[in-house]
């Protein structure tokens, strides 16, 4: 467990759907806990570096849930419908993930779900399934937090 979840009970954990029937639940927000805990010196310091070790399991995460979006929508059943996968050769490997082209409406998709331009979401998307199908090593160390 992390300095920050130790201390302020903080998890980062994926969304999943629950009833509740109190009604929302209002959480202080991170940005006031640091100073509200007396942090300084070495415990602010280790404090920084655990947020930035957090980051980068959230940015292999978020990579590899776009991987995972954009692997689902190419297998669309017919090949020239709108945003089906755009790698058709008869010689190819369906299974090679490397080959699996995103779908064409992938980064408007995101840009609706990350509240982003398409363009800035077009090379996220771009970039996360370069670190996620081309570089599997580097993207396993982001999820460590080693990077």
């Amino acid at each position: 467990m992390t300095a920050t979840a130790e201390r302020f009970w903080v998890e980062v954990t994926p969304r999943l759907s629950a009833v509740r029937d109190e009604g929302p639940v209002v959480l202080p927000r991170l940005t006031g806990l640091a100073a509200s805990a007396g942090l300084e010196g070495v415990e602010l310091d280790a404090e920084l570096a655990s947020v930035h070790r957090q980051m980068s399991a959230l940015a292999a995460y978020r990579a590899g849930l776009i991987e995972r979006k954009a692997t689902l929508g190419a297998r669309q059943p017919l090949p020239f419908a709108p945003g089906a996968r755009t790698d058709t050769r008869p010689d190819a490997d369906v299974d090679d993930p490397s080959l699996q082209a995103a779908d064409d409406f992938l980064p408007d998709e995101v840009a609706v779900l990350l509240n982003m331009s398409v363009a800035s979401a077009r090379y996220l998307v771009d970039d996360d399934l370069a670190l996620v199908r081309q570089f599997p090593v580097v993207w396993h160390a982001l999820a460590d937090g080693r990077i």
